[in-house]
């Protein structure tokens, strides 16, 4: 699963981070938050930790159906060529 970009909104202040399933990944000054808005859908903080380099917050939120990923789900492919195949 590859990591998308989002836009982070925890109280007044607006973060652009990176998100992959429940995961975002965003910077340090967001300290510790306990719900943030992830593309405009809400979300409990269940886990806050810095990465190994303290460069950026890793966020574990509650997202049953991540939004980063909901756009990724509605052009699946099916993995079968076009050429050669039956369309009646």
């Amino acid at each position: 699963m590859a990591w998308k970009q989002v836009s982070v909104k925890h109280g007044k202040k607006l973060f652009e981070g990176f998100q992959r399933g429940a995961e975002v990944a965003l910077s340090l000054s967001i300290g510790s938050p306990k719900t943030i808005t992830v593309n405009d859908v809400s979300a409990n903080v269940l886990d806050c930790q810095e990465d190994d380099r303290g460069e950026l917050a890793i966020i574990t939120t509650d997202l049953a159906e991540a939004p980063a990923d909901a756009e990724a789900l509605e052009g699946e492919s099916d993995d079968q060529p076009d050429e050669g195949r039956d369309t009646d």
